[in-house]
């Protein structure tokens, strides 16, 4: 049996595999944040890793960090990275404005009829004590006010708004206070022909004494009386 025999004599240098580089660039969709780098390309090599910091100004928020070919993923605080890059890829960073509630309370009524009103638009009926909730949303750096559009009936009631205003919110509000009381009104008269101290009228338990006086007619009031 003739069996052949083979040497294997490698040739020079070893054959160097050269890694490719791929070109990553990064931009701010809207002004109201930043992604950098963004002011030149970052060169990464082939299925490494793109690492981008981006931050949003007061009053927005992150909408979305999106690749063409790799859109990075969110690592920790404001550090963003695209993974495996194989290919050229743009980043873009989107910014969407922040949007803030507002809600409070309500006390002392009784009646029907309490409509509250929001920047004189968007009216809020409420029935009873307890909480509110206004349905608008207003986008940071918005003035705001409530205020009493219609007032309760049957009993008549007085309601008053605080801290029902801003010039521009910059966080949810929970602290409306509307507050509602009773009317009142002023009771009065004139007291023909007194001559000496000492009449006492009563209303409600509750005396008022007349002092005398020179004139054939005096005026007079009484406390303000509930209704």
């Amino acid at each position: 049996m003739n069996i052949a025999s083979y040497a294997y004599n490698p040739v020079g240098a070893p054959i160097t595999i050269p890694s490719k580089v791929n070109a990553v660039t990064a931009a701010a969709g809207f002004v109201q944040g930043t992604i950098s780098p963004a002011t030149q390309e970052q060169e990464v090599d082939f299925c490494a890793a793109a690492n981008f910091t981006v931050i949003s100004e007061t009053g927005w928020s992150i909408d979305s960090v999106v690749g063409d070919t790799r859109s990075p993923v969110l690592d920790a605080g404001d550090q963003w990275v695209a993974a495996h890059i194989i290919e050229a890829c743009a980043v873009t960073a989107n910014f969407v404005i922040n949007t803030y509630s507002l809600a409070g309370s309500v006390s002392g009524l009784e009646g029907a009829g309490l409509v509250l009103s929001l920047n004189d638009e968007d009216l809020l009926p409420i029935a009873a004590d307890g909480g509110l909730a206004f349905a608008s949303k207003f986008d940071f750096g918005a003035a705001w006010s409530a205020t009493v559009d219609s007032q309760p009936t049957n009993p008549s009631r007085t309601c008053v708004v605080g801290n029902g205003q801003s010039d521009g919110i910059e966080a949810n509000v929970a602290n409306i206070e509307v507050s509602c009381g009773s009317d009142s009104l002023s009771i009065g008269g004139i007291i023909n022909g007194l001559s000496v101290d000492g009449p006492e009228l009563d209303l409600n338990n509750k005396p008022l004494i007349i002092d005398e006086t020179s004139t054939p007619t005096s005026p007079f009031a009484l406390i303000a009386r509930e209704l």
